[in-house]
């Protein structure tokens, strides 16, 4: 690995809440919430800190709680929940070859079996998958991340990491649409 190898992960994490009774589709959800239907509605989950949460709201079926998230930008309603309560984790490695051609490998898709998601546990799952890799962390690799504290305190130590631009520009858009000096129609649509 040179320099110019850049190491990729995004750790996707599922709650371990257990499947609610209600049995909607994605399909039905969507159509009752596109049409404003009163037997849907939308509330924060209690234990959320992120400021990603600032565009999504748990979707309500009268008044159970679904395994559902709702932008609240766009409508579009997103799966949250495992059904089975599963964290999963994954990482990526990117790199530019010779021919200066951008690489992509999938390393590992896993359970995520720590009992916590704090930074010490999400940095040894990392570096647990890195080692039967043998791909340790040092300070010639760069490791995106999505910019949670937790995230830049498990990579702050023997390696680069990179904010993710995509959570960036979302960030900039965000802005951009709560501004109301900026005229921002054209990117809503």
């Amino acid at each position: 690995m040179t320099a110019t190898s850049a190491l990729y992960t995004k750790i996707v994490y599922l709650s371990t809440t257990p499947p609610p009774k209600a049995t909607l589709s994605k399909v039905e959800i969507q159509t009752l919430a596109t049409s404003n239907d009163p037997s849907i509605s939308f509330a924060k989950p209690a234990n959320v800190r992120s400021e990603v949460w600032t565009n999504y709201s748990q979707v309500y079926y009268k008044t159970e709680g679904l395994d559902y998230i709702i932008c609240l930008q766009c409508r579009v309603v997103l799966k949250w929940i495992s059904e089975n309560g599963i964290h999963y984790g994954g990482l990526s490695l990117h790199y530019i070859d010779a021919q200066l051609n951008l690489r992509v490998f999938t390393l590992a898709c896993r359970a995520y079996d720590y009992t916590t998601q704090h930074s010490i546990n999400i940095r040894l799952f990392v570096d647990k998958i890195l080692e039967e890799f043998n791909l340790p962390l040092n300070d010639h690799v760069f490791i995106v991340t999505d910019n949670e504290n937790k995230m830049k305190s498990a990579f702050k130590d023997d390696v680069k990491r990179i904010g993710c631009s995509a959570h960036y520009i979302n960030k900039v858009l965000e802005h951009a649409s709560k501004n109301d000096s900026i005229n921002c129609d054209a990117v809503c649509q």
